[in-house]
């Protein structure tokens, strides 16, 4: 819900999906592979969407998420993430329609 109300802050509206209907979803957003500021993005521990951690990009590189073992929304570079097992598979990006 992190990365929906943040889109929602920037004027971008999109439904409460959970990360694989995202993945799966072609009505409200469509895939990316040039990244652009407020693209949502996923990882997970396995190319599977259901269960995935959705950040969004923020532009050079980073992305913003909200990190359960920090309990807070922190920044890291992109390639920070497939250091930590559960975010070990980026899966890819949608950007709103």
């Amino acid at each position: 819900m992190f990365a929906y109300e943040l889109l929602r802050h920037f004027g971008k509206t999109l439904p409460n999906l959970r990360s694989s209907n995202l993945w799966e979803d072609r009505e409200f957003t469509q895939v990316v592979t040039e990244l652009e500021p407020l693209d949502l993005l996923l990882w997970n521990r396995t190319p599977e969407p259901w269960g995935a951690h959705v950040g969004v990009y923020i532009g050079e590189g980073s992305a913003i998420h909200l990190s359960k073992e920090i309990g807070l929304p922190v920044i890291w570079k992109l390639e920070r993430f497939p250091e930590e097992k559960q975010y070990a598979v980026f899966i890819g990006a949608k950007r709103i329609r």
